[in-house]
């Protein structure tokens, strides 16, 4: 905002100054090296690459993910969160990986 003008009704929300608190999706399942499918699994990451607004993923059990890169999108609350169902059987996730995640096992109603 410049200095000596009068600020609208939403100056404090449109700006310059304003910094997002939320990560995107792609920094969090590079810092996690994993990821949590629609169904709740989660899944140890191999590889990950951003193409555009999307991130592309392959899984240890050879799924391959595709998700938009969106601060407000399903996955990245999920991984924000650190929630999940329960991890995936054929990915095999050490138990010192899902410390390291420090995530919360959810259950199913």
């Amino acid at each position: 905002m410049q200095p000596g003008l009068t600020p609208g009704p939403f100056a404090f929300w449109k700006g310059d100054d304003v910094k997002e608190d939320y990560e995107t999706p792609f920094k969090l399942a590079k810092k996690y090296m994993v990821w949590v499918s629609r169904s709740g699994l989660l899944h140890e990451l191999t590889s990950i690459e951003l193409k555009g607004r999307t991130v592309i993923m392959h899984s240890k059990c050879g799924q391959i993910l595709k998700a938009s890169n969106s601060r407000r999108s399903r996955a990245a609350r999920w991984l924000r969160h650190k929630w999940y169902y329960k991890p995936c059987k054929r990915c095999k996730i050490p138990d010192e990986r899902l410390k390291s995640f420090g995530g919360r096992m959810l259950r199913k109603v």
